[in-house]
């Protein structure tokens, strides 16, 4: 199905009904690529601009732009905001990428997929799909055996290697390390309280006003625990995010299970703790 009609479609029964990436080097690059592309088409469907469209499009998507239902689907493209879909991770394997989107809607969340394909060297949006989900109540995650499934925080490979630092309210050292296979483990100063698990996303927990809260210019970071220094915390999801500028890092992170988020580092709220840290090493 064409770019237009497949989310023409999919946002009128929304109607209807009612904020992981490959791994460094080439990978790494075409996934900065493929970013600056569904930019430039987002930007383009909101503006309607047919011409910016056939740009970002692969040719056989550009063609069915002009054709039967081109109107209907660009309108449906333009009308969705681009302030409010959220990136939820990118993936990259060979000519071919995923784009995870989330947006949200009257009565819940929509869930998109960005496919994109390699064309003459470049990378051109293939085909644009959206799923609604209307009133769903998600509870405590139960974590399948084995790795977590994707969808996989936005550049992971940013934070590998060692953090230290304080943490906001406690002033207490703290060290942080991310690893290959989305490892991450975190330990006090004094051994006391330290926990490991893995590195998700999971857009769907954590939800407020239909938004997600994560740090001014930061990203997703959750982590489904798998060890800890309370055996009540295994097999838990601790909800954050983190904000990257240069060699500073800044975690927020939930009490395991607690299910809540924050944007603010400065003065997280009760269940919330946040680090503010800096690379001590790969």
């Amino acid at each position: 199905m064409s770019v237009g009609r497949a989310l023409a479609l999919a946002w009128l029964a929304a109607v209807g009904l009612t904020g992981c990436e490959a791994g460094p080097g080439a990978a790494s690059r075409d996934a900065d690529a493929v970013r600056a592309v569904y930019a430039s088409y987002r930007a383009a469907a909101a503006a309607r601009d047919v011409e910016g469209l056939k740009r970002a499009v692969t040719r056989q998507a550009g063609a069915e732009l002009t054709g039967p239902g081109a109107a209907a689907g660009l309108a449906a493209l333009g009308a969705m905001d681009p302030a409010t879909i959220a990136v939820r991770g990118i993936t990259v394997e060979g000519g071919r990428a995923v784009v995870a989107l989330t947006t949200p809607v009257p009565g819940g969340a929509g869930e998109g997929r960005v496919e994109m394909v390699k064309e003459d060297g470049a990378w051109k949006v293939a085909k644009e799909s959206w799923e609604i989900k209307i009133g769903a109540v998600p509870g405590p995650p139960t974590p399948p055996p084995g790795p977590p499934p994707a969808p996989r925080p936005y550049e992971f490979e940013r934070l590998l290697g060692a953090w230290k630092g304080p943490e906001v309210e406690t002033g207490a050292e703290w060290t942080f390390t991310f690893s290959g296979a989305w490892d991450v483990s975190a330990r006090g100063a004094t051994g006391d309280e330290w926990l490991r698990g893995k590195a998700v996303s999971r857009m769907e927990l954590g939800v407020e006003g239909g938004a997600v809260r994560v740090q001014p210019g930061g990203a997703v970071l959750d982590l489904d625990v798998t060890e800890a220094f309370r055996a009540d915390y295994v097999g838990q999801t601790a909800l954050g995010s983190y904000k990257l500028e240069g060699d500073r890092l800044t975690v927020c992170i939930s009490k395991p299970g607690k299910l809540v988020r924050t944007s603010d580092a400065t003065a997280p709220p009760r269940g919330v703790r946040c680090f503010r840290l800096a690379k001590a090493g790969r």
